[in-house]
C-alpha cells in the first residue's frame, strides 16, 4: 500500500484542439466528389462543461470524418466558454481545409459577447455566422 501511494500518476500529453481535427486519418482522405454536400445541425447541451465538449468534439470528428459540414444551433447558449469558442474554431479550420464548414446559426447577444471577450475575430475564422 504504501508503494501505491509514492507512485505518481502520469499520463501521456494529448493533442491539442488543432491536432485532433487533423488527425493523418481524416487529412489524408481524397476529396469526396459527385455527392450532394451533407449538413447535419447540432444543438448544444444546456450545460457546457469540459466532459460535454469531449462528447461535442467526438460528434464534430463524426461528422468531419463522413464529410459532412456542421450546423451547430446557437439561440439558447448563453456565454460560452473559452473551451467551446477554441473546440469550434479548430472544427471550423480542419473543416474548411476539406471543403466542409462549421456553422454557428442563431447566436443570441449574451454568446457573441463571450466571444468579443476574448479577442475573436470572426473574419479571420473559417466559423461561418448565420
Amino acid at each position: 500500500m504504501a508503494n501505491a501511494s509514492k507512485r505518481s500518476q502520469s499520463f501521456p500529453a494529448g493533442p491539442s484542439l488543432s491536432e485532433i481535427f487533423t488527425s493523418p486519418v481524416t487529412a489524408s482522405r481524397p476529396p469526396v466528389t459527385g455527392r450532394a454536400a451533407v449538413v447535419i445541425t447540432v444543438s448544444l447541451p444546456p450545460l457546457l462543461g469540459r466532459s460535454e465538449a469531449a462528447a461535442f468534439r467526438n460528434q464534430l470528428l463524426v461528422a468531419l470524418e463522413q464529410r459532412e459540414s456542421v450546423s451547430v444551433e446557437c439561440a439558447g447558449a448563453g456565454p460560452f466558454p473559452s473551451l467551446w469558442i477554441q473546440l469550434l474554431h479548430a472544427a471550423a479550420a480542419s473543416a474548411k481545409a476539406h471543403g466542409l464548414s462549421v456553422t454557428l446559426k442563431a447566436m443570441s447577444d449574451e454568446c457573441r459577447q463571450s466571444f468579443q471577450a476574448i479577442g475573436f475575430d470572426f473574419a479571420q475564422s473559417a466559423l461561418v455566422l448565420e
